[in-house]
């Protein structure tokens, strides 16, 4: 196992709770609360499906970085 593998999980933590900020913090409570201002649903829905393509992203950097030789 390599140190360097754990660099792409911590920046993709952060970059991914970067990403949530706004699916979370705006669209979400507009959806809830009924004196909340409107949010975006497409933007909303598609930083949720960035984010997750992010983290199968970060996963493959870290597999790729742990210098395994096998699954």
């Amino acid at each position: 196992m390599n140190a360097k593998m754990y660099l792409p999980g911590v920046a993709g933590g952060i970059l991914c709770s970067l990403l949530l900020w706004y699916p979370l913090a705006e669209y979400l409570p507009s959806t809830l609360l009924k004196d909340w201002p409107s949010a975006n649903a497409g933007l909303g829905w598609g930083l949720i499906i960035l984010t997750g393509v992010f983290v199968l992203g970060c996963g493959a950097a870290s597999a790729r970085l742990s210098g395994t030789t096998h699954r």
